[in-house]
């Protein structure tokens, strides 16, 4: 019979273990908190990048008024849109607006609750009365960012975050 001598056993010994175990430990302890920021990090994403879309499409919509000779209406990409005054942009009530100028457009809801399945809210009326609001209250957010796109202010979309 061949008997094990403990010499040619393999494996780990305990000092080992308890070294990589250390070793992970402090990986896990350096990485964690760069990764629980993250869910906030992608909240304020998404306000931007909607704020820069609806910034990006509705310059494009004034681009094409001056392009076209300042037509009171076209139809772009197969939507209706009627030109508001000499700045070029669309008369759309602020849920048109939203849908209109955004192409891949997040649902939206005009009643504003942290509860229900929207993450984007708007008020307003349109583009020229008081301009339109859009609030964002993501899942897990805990918070109320906004993207105001108003024709009479300096710049034309500004978000603000809470």
């Amino acid at each position: 019979m061949n008997h094990l001598k403990r010499d040619n056993q393999k494996g780990f010994t305990i000092v080992e273990l308890v070294v990589v175990i250390i070793i992970l430990g402090i990986l896990a302890a350096t990485a964690l908190p760069r990764f629980l920021d993250v869910s906030d990090e992608a909240h304020v994403s998404a306000v931007q990048g909607v704020a820069g879309a609806l910034a990006a499409g509705l310059e494009l919509r004034k681009a094409y008024y001056i392009a076209n000779s300042k037509p009171s209406s076209a139809t772009i990409d197969g939507v209706g849109v009627t030109f508001g005054n000499a700045l070029g942009y669309p008369t759309d009530t602020c849920d048109e607006l939203w849908v209109e100028t955004l192409s891949q457009a997040p649902a939206l809801s005009a009643a504003q609750s942290f509860s229900d399945e929207y993450d984007w809210h708007w008020s307003g009326t349109d583009l020229y009365t008081g301009g339109c609001t859009y609030s964002y209250d993501g899942v897990g957010s805990g918070t109320d960012d906004t993207v105001v796109v108003s024709s009479g202010a300096a710049t034309l979309v500004t978000t603000t975050f809470n």
